[in-house]
């Protein structure tokens, strides 16, 4: 129970701080908020600060600001508000409508940042990824590396893909890329031998990605200062967002739904960081952020990054489409939204026996 409690508190303060982000931007552009909503459904309290109703309802999982001028819904929910002439948000320039737009991905990104430099702060210092040595420390197993023949203390010095593309490897950073279910051919240097080593990764149920069965050097350890906190959180959250958007890319070009996980992961999750301490639950509840930015980002029309690309193409072509074109268009991308999220459900909780 009190891991189900924590976990719809993270869903519902992600949201909230997402809707902030759209409410502080569209206060900046001078578009007019009926509403600021913490939660769903019935309405337990509320206050009337200025023009805006800031309100807290009964199911915490959701939220939502009510603008002026972005749907008919929202003038019919509030029927007895007159709203000063060019304060709807079509009625402001179009870049600012963009950034209203955007603010609650933004948002997410900031909020991702700034629990990163606390969990790096928390943990004394953390390991820059930025330099992983692509040198092998240990051979798990039963594992394909195993199977293909790699040892400790090999040392990866180049790469072919299954095409015959080669690149010399650097680091094992080179290497990551690579590992996404395809033949590799690693060339690998021990005790002044070099050899060939063919090796198809597989996909591990428990991380939810695609493994070779090795352990590397995970970066060089730096001591948390003032100085080098922000680098260390920015080194963190590239590295998350080339994962999850990997993931989220893998689902059109031959991955599907492989690496993309749902609630009931992110539940199954929640009950594991809680045990591990304070960095993991600050490291988790960024990435959890972090996922619903990208998510909104992308361009579909139900999406703040399909809102965008609808307004940039009426930019570019001088016209905007038609309001039923565009409600056709939201509800569509909703359907295909909520089959996907069925269908992501259904592997999750078959994952679960």
């Amino acid at each position: 129970m009190l891991t189900l409690i924590i976990f719809i508190l993270i869903i519902g303060f992600l949201i909230a701080i997402h809707e902030l982000g759209h409410l502080i931007a569209a206060k900046w552009a001078n578009v007019y908020c009926y509403e600021y909503s913490i939660g769903m459904g019935p309405l337990l309290y509320k206050h009337q600060f200025k023009e805006t109703q800031f309100s807290l309802r009964l199911i915490p999982i959701g939220g939502y600001v009510a603008m002026a001028g972005e749907d008919e819904a929202s003038a019919q929910a509030y029927p007895d508000v007159v709203v000063p002439q060019g304060r709807r948000l079509y009625e402001v320039k179009k870049w600012k409508q963009i950034i209203v737009m955007l603010a609650g991905v933004t948002m997410n990104v900031i909020v991702a940042f700034g629990l990163m430099a606390c969990a790096i702060f928390v943990n004394g210092g953390y390991n820059d990824l930025s330099t992983r040595p692509s040198i092998i420390t240990l051979v798990i197993d039963h594992s394909p590396a195993q199977l293909a023949g790699l040892k400790a203390n090999d040392h990866i010095i180049a790469l072919t893909d299954e095409n015959g593309s080669s690149i010399v490897v650097n680091d094992f950073n080179d290497v990551v890329p690579y590992i996404d279910g395809s033949t590799i051919t690693l060339t690998v240097e021990n005790n002044d031998t070099t050899r060939d080593v063919r090796i198809t990764p597989v996909y591990d149920q428990t991380s939810q990605s695609y493994i070779l069965g090795i352990t590397t050097p995970s970066g060089v350890w730096k001591q948390a200062t003032l100085f080098n906190v922000i680098p260390g959180s920015y080194s963190l959250l590239k590295e998350m967002t080339v994962a999850i958007v990997d993931a989220f890319v893998g689902i059109f070009t031959g991955d599907g739904l492989t690496n993309v996980s749902g609630v009931v992961a992110a539940y199954q999750a929640t009950d594991q960081v809680i045990d591990m301490g304070v960095v993991s639950v600050l490291m988790f509840v960024a990435m959890f952020s972090l996922n619903l930015a990208i998510f909104n980002a992308i361009p579909i029309p139900a999406l703040d990054g399909g809102r965008v690309l609808l307004l940039i193409l009426g930019m570019i072509f001088g016209k905007r489409i038609s309001k039923k074109m565009e409600s056709n268009l939201i509800t569509a991308s909703f359907i295909l939204i909520f089959g996907l999220t069925i269908i992501i459900t259904a592997k999750d909780i078959f994952n679960l026996f």
